[in-house]
């Protein structure tokens, strides 16, 4: 053995060739390792392509449907595309309090003002607070429910949606791509087979859309892009569903999720009735009402649309003369209304017969329109109320046989869906023309309750004509004194008539009372007085003026608010101004957040004046306000950069920051290499680093409340253990009982998700007892939200004592 040793010996060209060779061997392999997801992915794309090129007729179709259908999809589809008249809808959003504090370095002192009021979005629609498109909200594929009232936009909103996923729209991000599933509720036929998937649903709505010869490939294409997650579902209309329907179309949502966990779905519901969808991990975003801007913008479309493609050029002079005298009329009602009251108002207008100025006027004008003959009104009539009756917004062919009835069809106040139905085009039409069949056939109508909206609007109406109506009693009698929530809710009825009647007085009273009650939360007052702003009453201005006149400064505060977002009012310029020059911080921001609503010269000069003399907070607010104001406002920041004054400067950066253009991002670079002070410097970097960051107002894709990170967190702290959402509960009611206010708040939020007996009776005693006006108001969004997502199997909506 040892001689074996002793004569052992290697060859060494052998050896170093096969260790040359194992080394080489190695390398590539572990470089092949490394690489294999990169080939892999390669190979996907590659096989992916492929399968577009064979089924690409599928996709340009699906895209081209979609693309059509959204286009028509607004009242005013007769006349123009939604693209030539569109006012890109918006959504207001709420400070993410779960993120660090580091990241909040740019908080926007507007926010911090301007409390979130997503039931009555116009209190905040002439002030610069945080907004989002619908192509930013997907962006981290959030579940997204719109909210908003009859004729906020909700179908104009998803239409835009689809838009832009259909023409690959560069706005869709990182969803550029994506294929829009978009589908109207009317056209899903999910009571036919109840064990059908949500596939064969979905194959079943496009095969109907879609050319013959490419049916055989659907199936398949669908299927894929299923697989691969390349699908946005865009489902419209739940907001016109009864609550019992609602909740139908919501089972299949969930079953839908259950197929496909991964698929990203945006749906609409009204502001009465959530049903399940909030628990179901769905984010509320609420649409936000025009600005006095916005609202100048869509009358000029329109006005240049009409001239360009109504009146043409076989229009004499004298009537594009009395055209444009109309439009200059008409740019002077910046009331807050809905983009559906404006487009009617305008419509109205331009076609010469408006019957009036108060929204019941705009409809009579618009149905008498589209069907100026009697009996024709009168079938329509009967069919509204088969529609109310029966808690349904669609007439079934088979019950319409009627020879008059396909008389009604070219007038547009019908839409005719793919599977048969005929479903009036927007339910504030269903509500109106209801109304007035009750009037002339008074007792002839069994209505559901008010959290549907069609029978909320035609109670609405039908407060229009009834001097003694009393129908809202029932529905404000179910409230606490604490929470009003009903009593604010039916405020929108104001706005549909300017005729005084008892009703109307005695509710207007019930509003002036809240306001004057000083015991009451500030927030609740908001609410209150943005409800009177409604009314368009004619006293309202004495009302803001003896509010102003108070030594309260809460009184003044609500007054602001008021005349802010109220018809704008030039005879309030000067006494605005003066109390602006004798008011202190903080009554100074809302002062100015005021002047900042009015264009005029003497306005704009005292906000310079304030830029440049006031507390440092109010400078911030005031230059956020500036970024508001295209031209004007930004020439002034222009200057403000450039002055001495380093609180001057610095507040400017805040502007720019709301501003953030091109000229402001190339501003604040020149501030962080060229300005003389370090604060300027280190204000300058921190506004760009907040601005190359993550848009925190982006809604994330909800977890289930039990794998929510904070809940896993704060569990962990206190020791409590958590599997489901229901051992979620004492973690939310323990958070709730901390005397640290962001877990309070945290918590707050987080029991949307829940929807716990417990938790509403601990938020209420905190609320009975806090004096946090932000988290009262955290508190009573929380409530109003749980108020209105339950249905019993009775078909009521579940109501706590105080609600």
């Amino acid at each position: 053995m040892l001689n074996w040793f002793n004569n052992f010996q290697l060859e060494k060209i052998s050896f170093f060739l096969g260790f040359l060779s194992a080394t080489i061997v190695w390398f590539v392999f572990s470089k092949i390792k490394s690489w294999i997801p990169e080939i892999r992915t390669a190979i996907q794309r590659y096989y992916r392509k492929i399968r577009i090129q064979q089924t690409s007729g599928v996709l340009i179709s699906i895209n081209n449907d979609a693309y059509s259908r959204a286009q028509a999809n607004h009242i005013g589809n007769q006349l123009f595309f939604l693209d030539q008249i569109l006012i890109e809808p918006m959504f207001l959003v709420q400070t993410n309090i779960i993120q660090d504090d580091e990241k909040r370095s740019f908080e926007s002192e507007i926010t911090n003002s301007v409390p979130y009021i997503p039931e009555f979005p116009f209190i905040s629609r002439n002030f610069n607070v945080p907004r989002i498109s619908i192509t930013q909200a997907i962006q981290k594929s959030a579940n997204i429910v719109v909210c908003g009232m009859s004729g906020s936009g909700k179908t104009v909103a998803l239409a835009h949606l689809a838009s832009c996923l259909a023409r690959n729209d560069a706005r869709c991000g990182v969803k550029s791509g994506k294929i829009p599933l978009y589908i109207n509720v009317h056209e899903l036929d999910i009571s036919v087979q109840t064990d059908q998937t949500a596939f064969e649903v979905f194959t079943k709505f496009l095969s109907k859309k879609l050319p013959s010869s490419l049916i055989p490939k659907l199936s398949n294409f669908l299927h894929n892009e299923f697989i691969d997650n390349n699908i946005i579902l865009i489902i419209d209309g739940l907001d016109e569903l009864h609550p019992k329907e609602f909740d139908h179309y919501v089972d299949f949502i969930i079953k839908t999720k259950n197929e496909f966990s991964d698929l990203q779905m945006i749906v609409t519901s009204s502001t009465l009735y959530f049903g399940r969808l909030l628990e179901l991990d769905f984010t509320p975003l609420f649409l936000s009402s025009w600005s006095n801007d916005q609202i100048k913008i869509f009358y000029t479309k329109w006005h240049q649309l009409w001239n360009k493609e109504i009146l043409k050029e076989n229009t004499s002079n004298i009537e594009k003369t009395n055209n444009s005298l109309v439009f200059n009329w008409i740019s002077t009602n910046l009331r807050p209304l809905s983009p559906l009251e404006y487009t009617l108002y305008i419509w109205g207008a331009l076609s010469g017969d408006l019957s009036g100025n108060c929204i019941v006027d705009f409809l009579q004008s618009y149905v008498k329109r589209l069907l100026p003959d009697k009996d024709l009104l009168e079938l329509t009539q009967s069919c509204a109320v088969i529609c109310l009756e029966n808690g349904k917004c669609a007439v079934n062919a088979l019950d319409s046989k009627n020879e008059a009835f396909s008389k009604i069809i070219p007038s547009g106040l019908f839409q005719q869906t793919s599977n048969g139905k005929y479903v009036f085009n927007h339910i504030e039409i269903v509500a109106y023309i209801a109304s007035l069949f009750e009037i002339e056939n008074p007792q002839r109508t069994n209505i559901p309750d008010l959290s549907w909206s069609v029978s909320y609007s035609y109670y609405g109406y039908l407060s229009t004509k009834s001097p003694e109506f009393d129908g809202e009693q029932s529905w404000i009698n179910k409230d606490s004194p604490a929470f009003p929530f009903n009593l604010l809710q039916i405020s929108h009825w104001l706005k549909l008539s300017n005729q005084n009647s008892i009703w109307k007085s005695n509710y207007i009273k019930q509003l002036v009372k809240i306001i004057q009650n000083v015991k009451m939360s500030q927030p609740i007052r908001i609410r209150a007085i943005g409800g009177l702003v409604l009314s368009n009453d004619s006293s309202l201005p004495s009302f803001f003026r003896q509010l102003l006149s108070q030594n309260d400064d809460l009184y003044r505060q609500l007054a602001l608010f008021a005349i802010s977002c109220a018809n704008r009012d030039e005879t309030f310029t000067n006494e605005i101004i003066s109390l602006s020059q004798k008011s202190t911080y903080p009554l100074q921001k809302y002062v100015s957040l005021a002047l900042s609503t009015y264009d005029h010269e003497s306005s704009i000069h005292e906000l310079a004046r304030v830029l440049l003399s006031g507390e440092e907070k109010v400078r911030q607010l005031i230059a956020e306000c500036l970024a508001f104001k295209s031209t004007t406002g930004e020439e002034i920041l222009k200057e403000a950069v450039t002055m001495e004054d380093i609180v001057v400067r610095r507040s400017a950066i805040y502007g720019l920051v709301k501003l953030n253009n091109l000229w402001a991002l190339q501003t604040l670079r020149n501030l962080v290499i060229q300005d003389s002070q370090w604060v300027i410097r280190n204000a300058a970097t921190q506004a760009l680093e907040f601005l190359e960051s993550e848009n925190p107002d982006i809604p994330e894709r909800k977890a289930p409340i039990f794998d929510n990170n904070w809940i896993l967190e704060f569990a962990g702290k206190h020791n409590l253990g958590i599997s489901d959402s229901h051992s979620s509960l004492p973690i939310l009611l323990t958070a709730l009982q901390s005397e640290n206010q962001k877990d309070q708040s945290i918590a707050i939020l987080l029991s949307i998700q829940v929807a716990n007996l417990e938790l509403i009776e601990k938020m209420e005693e905190i609320a009975s007892s806090s004096k946090d006006q932000e988290l009262l108001n955290q508190i009573l969004i929380t409530l109003f939200l749980l108020n209105k997502s339950h249905l019993s199997e009775s078909g009521e909506v579940k109501t706590h004592k105080y609600f």
